[in-house]
Parts: C-alpha cells; sequence; structure tokens
C-alpha cells in the first residue's frame, strides 16, 4: 500500500496516532501485533511503574526535520527506541541555574556547527549592571508551589549501563517537602523525550538528526509573577546516578520566537528591576541612566521603557532562525531571517515520589 496513512489508537482514555507513509505505519502495527502494547507501552503504561503520567499525543514515524524535507508537527514525538522498560526512575527538580557565559549550557540548535546560548549574554549583562538574578531565582525556586517532575524510563533495572531511556516530564504539586512526596497534575501535559544513557549521562535525540520537536513551557520564575518560556526544539540531557538517586549537570536547551520571549521576559525582568530601585539607591541611579526606568515607574511602563531600550533591544535581539515561512521547524545554519533566541539553562534534581 503506497501513500500515506493515519490510524487512532486508544485505551483507558489514552490516545496516539500513527501516521505517515503507510509502509511505515503497517510496520508499526505489525510490531504491535508481535508484542502487544509494544512500541507504545510507555503511553499506555505497560512495563512502566504504576502511576506512571500517561502521554496523549501524536506519534509520527520516520519523521524528518530537515529543511528540505517535511517537519514534524511541534509537540509530536517519535515511535520509542524503548520498548518494555525495565525500570522507572522518579526525580523532583530542586535546583535550576542560569548560565554565566555564552558556552554554559549552550548547544548547536540550528546546524551551524557552533553552540549557542544567547540567553546568556542577558544574564552576564544584568550581572553586570549588579541585578543578581540567579538569587532572586534559587528563594522562588523554594517556595513554588508546583514542581517540575522527571521520570526516566530505561532499558535495564539501572540507569548504570549505556542503554536506551525515555525521558517524561511532567507538572506536579508539594504533598510532602520534606519527604519529597508529590502529586502529579493530570491536567497538565507530559513531554516525552527518547534518547540513551552513556557513560553515566542521558542525551535527548536532537529534533535536527530526527528526534522529536518537543515544545514544552519552561518555569523560570524570575520575578514573582513571571510566566513560564515556551521552548521549542527542547533538547534534555544530565548525568544520571548508578543508583538511580540523582540527577547532576542537568541542561534544558531549545530556542524561543522572539515574541514570545519578549512578552514573557520584559515584564518579569521589569519586575525584578523595579525591586532593585526601591530597594537600593547604589543601583538606581545607574538604572535609571542606562534603561530609563525609576522607582515611581509602573510594571507595565518598565516593561515599555525596556522594550523600546536599545541596550536590551540588542540582548533580547533573535540569533537564530528556526523557522520557515510556512511556520515548520526548519533551523537555517545560514542565519537568514533570525526568529528565535537560542536558550540554555542548568538543573538539578533528586529522587522523588509521585
Amino acid at each position: 500500500m503506497g501513500g500515506d496513512l493515519r490510524i487512532r489508537l486508544e485505551r483507558a482514555g489514552a490516545s496516539a496516532e500513527l501516521s505517515g507513509d503507510a509502509a511505515a505505519v503497517q510496520a508499526a502495527l505489525a510490531d504491535l501485533r508481535s508484542n502487544g502494547v509494544g512500541a507504545l507501552g510507555f503511553l499506555f503504561g505497560g512495563g512502566a511503574a504504576p502511576g506512571s503520567p500517561p502521554l496523549v499525543g501524536q506519534i509520527l514515524p520516520g519523521a524528518s526535520s530537515s529543511p528540505t524535507a517535511p517537519s514534524a508537527p511541534v509537540g509530536t514525538v517519535p515511535l520509542p527506541v524503548l520498548k518494555n522498560p525495565a525500570a522507572s526512575f522518579r526525580f523532583v527538580v530542586h535546583g535550576v541555574k542560569l548560565p554565566s557565559n555564552t558556552r554554559q549550557y549552550a548547544v548547536d540548535v540550528d546546524g551551524d556547527g557552533r553552540a549557542e546560548n544567547g540567553f546568556a549574554n542577558i544574564i552576564s549583562a544584568l550581572a553586570g549592571q549588579s541585578i543578581d538574578l540567579q538569587s532572586g531565582l534559587d528563594a522562588q525556586f523554594k517556595s513554588a508551589a508546583s514542581s517540575t517532575l522527571i521520570t526516566v524510563l530505561t532499558e535495564t533495572a539501572t540507569p548504570a549501563p549505556d542503554q536506551a531511556a525515555l525521558v517524561m516530564i511532567s507538572s506536579g504539586k508539594t504533598v510532602d517537602a520534606s519527604q519529597r512526596v508529590f502529586a502529579s497534575d493530570p491536567t497538565a501535559p507530559v513531554t516525552t523525550l527518547s534518547g540513551r544513557i552513556v557513560g553515566g549521562r542521558f542525551q535527548s535525540e536532537a529534533p535536527r538528526h530526527g528526534g522529536a520537536v518537543v515544545a514544552r513551557s519552561l518555569a523560570l520564575p524570575i520575578g514573582p509573577s513571571a510566566s513560564p518560556l515556551p521552548v521549542q526544539g527542547l533538547e534534555i540531557a544530565f548525568d544520571i546516578a548508578a543508583d538511580g538517586a540523582t540527577l547532576s549537570n542537568g541542561q534544558w536547551t531549545g530556542s524561543v520566537k522572539h515574541p514570545d520571549f519578549q512578552a514573557v521576559f520584559l515584564p518579569a525582568l521589569a519586575e525584578v528591576l523595579l525591586a532593585a530601585i526601591q530597594g537600593s539607591a547604589a543601583i538606581a541611579g545607574p538604572i535609571s541612566k542606562v534603561l530609563g526606568i525609576s522607582a515611581t515607574s509602573g510594571q507595565s511602563a518598565a516593561a515599555d521603557a525596556l522594550a523600546a531600550n536599545p541596550l536590551i533591544r540588542s540582548l533580547i535581539a533573535p540569533d537564530v532562525q528556526i523557522w520557515d515561512l510556512a511556520g515548520a521547524y526548519a533551523p537555517n545554519p545560514l542565519h537568514g531571517m533570525p526568529d528565535s533566541l537560542s536558550i540554555g539553562i542548568g538543573f538539578s534534581a533528586t529522587r522523588a515520589t509521585y
């Protein structure tokens, strides 16, 4: 059978779609007939520990993200490389680190052979003006009511050997912080990334190389009322302890469309700067002179002043082209029309119950 084929599968309230080249879809169905849930085990709970958060979404076999081939829609995932996981390790993110330089948490998001982290330029420039966003982030992170949960499904009983793995990112609420007990939020989206553990480090598949083109909003509490940043082409990497107790040296990387970044980041930054000005006369003068914000500015006016400020505009300017004119994910290494800001932030996580 030639052409395209789309089949919808449902079980226990969860659903998925196999779509794409008919031959690829037929091959996936043959695998399901042979192995039961098989390749969709992580979706319907097969092989994972009871209570693993379900993933409801679309599965496209053989999806390509190259500029010359049809791109996978954002949020889709390819058929998982892991069948019938042997173990499930659960973590809660307990720390987020902002980059201190452009090399930290940087990856090549557009295929030009250079690792990018345009977000780091903003953090460095603000640090030069005595604006320490990390301290404020640490304080707010500890008191946050919601949490980011990470489930790692492995091919073997322990994460020590080199092996295929799936990572599921979800949101939860704190039940008992002292015992690290959380409750998964059933209404929040679950993001799944496939990859491998090699030498104790997990790296998700890069969307430019056929991996999932995943979008997820990451909570970055810069300012009390900051909204999550919608990161596109999300990748995740971390070191996982041999006993599955911790995740360290983690990083989230990807890009944020310029309008989205401006809409989320500038109001949050205005809130932080106003608090800094009102709390320290020593920096009120420099900030007012450089950024045009005073202690009497309202948050909306301060955000508008930042949007019009030449220095801020240059710092938040898009540095990579990720989308084509049709709106498809197609990273352009030639930087023809930059439309997004590359971003990389660090994180660590510890074992949790949920």
